[in-house]
């Protein structure tokens, strides 16, 4: 049964309720849901004795089974309708009652609840049969669960992909434009950098020289020519460079 639908719950939730009424010998079955503070019908057999959606509270059974996280067997329940206020079972004619939780790792996922008309509790082997039936539902939602998480990570993974994708188109925009920029006053930095160090204008001090070694040393991580580039230089020169031509004018850069 559950290994037919591992995609969809639904069948095994109507087969459960099916079961349990003819196995259990009762009259009607409902298997609930949680959903947020609320519980949902999602399957049912018979004549159902309940709303169809309901308040998760502990006044009535389902509820109850569901906070308590246990099974509850109300053998009588004309005996216990003052613990359970907001029951609508007494208006089926309901009179002995069995809910059980749908639990996985102690987080109560639903309920199935099954009763009759009539006062006879339910045996032992029944109870122990809805509880079982209870975990074929629980494997069931879990069985769609894992089914469902692939596909949801995979639509992540796709969304992740297209923004990272969108992101490196920026960067290469960014540094293409900042390449472009930057392009012209590095080629003159490197430029100027040459005619000094050939000497143009005159001898260097220690600390110039050590300053055009360093832009020499990162020329090769710019990747730019620029012998051709600097027609002037004395026009752009600072005036500290811009002497008679000779050492005296290098001199007083400090």
């Amino acid at each position: 049964m559950i290994s037919s639908s591992p995609t969809d719950a639904q069948p095994v939730f109507d087969a459960i309720a099916a079961n349990t009424a003819r196995l259990c010998s009762a009259n009607d079955t409902q298997v609930l849901r949680v959903e947020g503070e609320m519980l949902r019908l999602v399957a049912a057999f018979g004549v159902s004795a309940m709303p169809s959606v309901r308040r998760l509270t502990r006044g009535h059974l389902v509820g109850r089974a569901v906070i308590d996280r246990k099974t509850i067997h109300n053998r009588d329940l004309a005996q216990a309708l003052a613990e359970y206020p907001e029951t609508t079972a007494a208006q089926y004619g309901v009179q002995s009652a069995l809910a059980v939780p749908l639990l996985r790792d102690g987080v109560a996922l639903g309920v199935i609840r099954i009763s009759r008309t009539e006062i006879r509790p339910f045996t032992d082997k029944q109870i122990a049969l809805l509880q079982t039936f209870a975990d074929q539902a629980v494997i069931a939602i879990e069985n769609v669960r894992l089914f469902k998480e692939p596909e949801a990570s995979n639509q992540e993974i796709a969304e992740k992909s297209r923004q990272i994708e969108v992101a490196s188109q920026h960067k290469s925009e960014f540094l293409a434009n900042m390449s472009h920029e930057l392009r012209t006053p590095l080629n003159a930095v490197i430029g100027f950098s040459e005619v000094l160090t050939d000497r143009m204008f005159g001898e260097l001090n220690e600390k110039q020289e050590e300053y055009l070694k360093d832009i020499q040393s990162r020329r090769a991580g710019w990747n730019w020519s620029s012998r051709t580039s600097i027609s002037r230089p004395h026009s752009t020169m600072p005036s500290c460079w811009s002497g008679s031509g000779r050492g005296d004018g290098a001199s007083h850069c400090r």
